[in-house]
């Protein structure tokens, strides 16, 4: 799973016809999900949290996700191990700074 994986799975969930419809139905900005997509933030765990239930996805799975996109070195690989364990498919995002 990588965060634009994630955006398009809350966008077909929840009928929206864009980005921007499911910014505001998460009551944020439309520029914080367009920089999500683009590496440039990363959501907090509360926003991560509403994208995994608006797409029907484990939040657990989100939040292992997103702590390992925030991860460097040893820690990132022990996170990604973890979803091994765990079998969480997910897939490495670049790491940014949170939103």
């Amino acid at each position: 799973m990588d965060i634009s994986a994630l955006l398009e799975a809350a966008i077909a969930a929840t009928g929206a016809t864009s980005e921007r419809q499911l910014a505001l139905r998460m009551e944020l900005n439309p520029s914080a999900l367009a920089l999500w997509r683009r590496g440039r933030t990363l959501p907090t765990d509360e926003n991560i949290v509403s994208l995994c239930e608006l797409a029907g996805i484990a939040p657990e799975a989100g939040l292992m996700a997103l702590n390992m996109w925030r991860s460097q070195g040893r820690a990132r690989a022990i996170y990604g191990d973890m979803a091994h364990r765990l079998r969480l498919d997910l897939a490495p995002a670049p790491t940014s700074k949170s939103a």
